[in-house]
């Protein structure tokens, strides 16, 4: 899904809030933050709850507290993990928290949640940790609604959320979006003037830099079923919809204030922020692939990378590549080995487990590695940059790697300059990376840099179509078998980020201007075309039937005549489609 971030920067979100600074904030201003009837839906990421319409006069705003206008709710929904160790987005000196929820605001004057997301003052998100407690209490506040006032205490307040909370508790998977009535001022906390904020992003699709953060600094202490109904929600296909948070993002410059007394710590975690704990230290190690020395092949052992063609695919159905979330460590390192930038996910438990296409059992992300240009071509052709995701089996000792390519814009000629794109905004994945890798290549003193994990999932975007083939681990020509799986999808990076990659310095103090290896014959091998439409298929089948080429000469690399002749093509379909594009 990395094409649902087009706008990911350098002011993403979530954060580990690790050193805030002091502020003097003005306290908020709530209107109609009293009882309301709210809709439940399950919409197959999280659980979310939808307002009732009501009238302009009506619907729930907050102003002051620091914030830059007037915000009006627009709804509320939930990050949760699958145990009390994570759970939430934003982390607490490198904690998480079971559950966060957000009630998500647009500025009024803008009207609408679309037109907001177009400014860049356009949300007020306020951010909530969840802590689970006792299902029953034996108080009989928690029966009746309490009204905020002068009078009212903290106990108070707190029974009234475990009632509303138990309210919100879904009843099963599938939810018939029933009106719930709640409270909404007791389903925050009862000091509202505690709190951090910084600049940052929406943490789903699109990412979009335009919110104006508030995390409260106390949670809130919820029904310990209410936790137990998220984690058993699941979508359409049957998987659990648990630990559906994002990782945390690099602060970089910016800086996170604080309004309140004292900071706290997390209260039931002692974790440091920024490195790597007890659970995150120990790396993935990969079975043992043969004996054979490198450039050394005895027979059988197939090689690689290499040059897929669509004339040599053999089209098949298959379920789309997916990853998902595992363990509770939330890091990745970052090396350079030799003249490769490496990411190395640690833990003790498997971080990311890989399944779809034709695998018969999971298998789990032990690292990246990156190739700048490709490795691999697709029909004679390289890419500026290929991402390489290593994994094992858990059940076997075979390994899967699954490439992605991404690609900068293309430059159009001088008399299309009317149409040219301005440079896109930079892969906010790929970005962290580079930060890191920089720090390592530049310092001759640091071998490793920490780097919140990045999103998976994100970065390998649209795997519902890719090639397969058998072929040797990366780097080891001789070493197999391993199952290729590139993907037919590219992703973007900004050409400033690519200049970036050709800047890293081996251990000489070279720079490494690119380190991809020469394709090698396909030979015999079969290769397959995996799609997950069954009409796709079909015509492809159907495309396909003429004489095949011969496997020798088919694979083989092209002359820089040809391509020079598929780029001169290329450039000519683009030429023809930009009238039709431009309209």
């Amino acid at each position: 899904m990395a094409e649902g971030f087009p706008t990911a920067g350098k002011r993403q979100s979530p954060v580990d809030i690790s050193a805030p600074r002091r502020a003097r904030v003005p306290p908020f201003a709530f209107k109609n933050y009293g009882l309301i009837n709210v809709s439940l839906e399950n919409n197959g990421h999280s659980l979310s709850a939808d307002l009732h319409p009501l009238q302009e006069q009506q619907r729930p705003r907050i102003a002051e507290g620091g914030l830059s206008g007037t915000f009006e709710l627009a709804g509320f929904h939930f990050h949760w993990g699958d145990g009390d160790s994570r759970g939430s987005e934003h982390l607490l000196g490198g904690c998480a928290f079971p559950a966060e929820m957000h009630l998500v605001h647009y500025k009024r004057k803008y009207g609408s949640v679309k037109v907001a997301l177009q400014h860049a003052d356009g949300l007020a998100v306020l951010g909530v940790w969840l802590t689970p407690g006792r299902d029953s209490d034996d108080s009989s506040r928690a029966t009746e609604d309490v009204v905020l006032d002068q009078s009212t205490s903290e106990d108070d307040h707190s029974a009234a959320a475990k009632k509303w909370f138990r309210a919100l508790t879904p009843s099963g998977k599938e939810l018939n979006k029933q009106l719930i009535t709640v409270n909404l001022r007791q389903l925050i906390p009862f000091d509202v003037e505690a709190f951090y904020r910084y600049n940052g992003s929406l943490t789903t699709p699109g990412c979009t830099e335009n919110v104006e953060w508030t995390v409260f600094e106390n949670p809130v202490t919820v029904p310990l079923r209410f936790l137990k109904g998220l984690r058993a929600l699941a979508n359409e296909e049957g998987e659990l919809l648990a630990n559906n948070f994002r990782p945390p993002q690099a602060l970089g410059k910016r800086k996170v204030l604080y309004s309140g007394s004292n900071p706290k710590r997390h209260p039931t975690c002692s974790k440091k922020p920024k490195t790597l704990t007890q659970d995150c230290t120990s790396l993935p190690s990969l079975a043992s692939f043969g004996t054979d020395e490198p450039n050394q092949c005895s027979g059988g052992h197939e090689t690689s990378p290499a040059d897929l063609h669509l004339g040599d695919a053999e089209p098949s159905l298959s379920k789309p590549l997916r990853w998902k979330r595992r363990g509770g460590c939330a890091s990745a390192v970052v090396e350079m080995e030799d003249r490769i930038l490496k990411v190395v996910f640690p833990g003790e438990e498997p971080q990311w487990e890989l399944s779809g296409g034709h695998l018969a059992t999971p298998h789990y992300l032990s690292h990246m590695l990156f190739r700048w240009g490709s490795d691999h071509h697709l029909g004679g052709l390289s890419f500026p940059l290929e991402v390489q995701l290593v994994h094992y089996g858990s059940e076997s000792e075979d390994v899967v790697v699954v490439s992605k390519f991404f690609q900068e814009p293309i430059d159009l000629p001088d008399v299309l300059d009317s149409y040219q794109h301005t440079e896109p905004s930079k892969n906010s994945l790929l970005e962290v990376i580079l930060e890191a890798a920089l720090e390592v290549s530049e310092d001759p003193d640091t071998e490793t840099q920490e780097i919140p994990a990045p999103d998976v999932d994100e970065l390998a975007g649209d795997a519902s179509s890719f090639y397969e083939y058998a072929g040797s681990f990366p780097g080891v020509p001789c070493l197999g078998d391993v199952t290729w799986m590139v993907l037919r999808t590219a992703g973007q990076l900004s050409r400033s980020q690519l200049q970036e990659l050709r800047q890293l310095r081996d251990k000489h103090g070279e720079e490494i201007s690119s380190n991809n290896r020469p394709v090698k014959p396909l030979g015999n091998r079969k290769l397959y075309l995996r799609v997950s439409n069954r009409e796709l298929v079909h015509e492809y089948n159907t495309m396909l039937q003429r004489p095949k080429r011969d496997p020798e000469t088919s694979s083989a690399p092209k002359t820089p005549l040809q391509h020079a002749t598929l780029r001169l093509q290329l450039l000519c379909f683009m030429i023809l489609a930009l009238p039709f594009v431009a309209v």
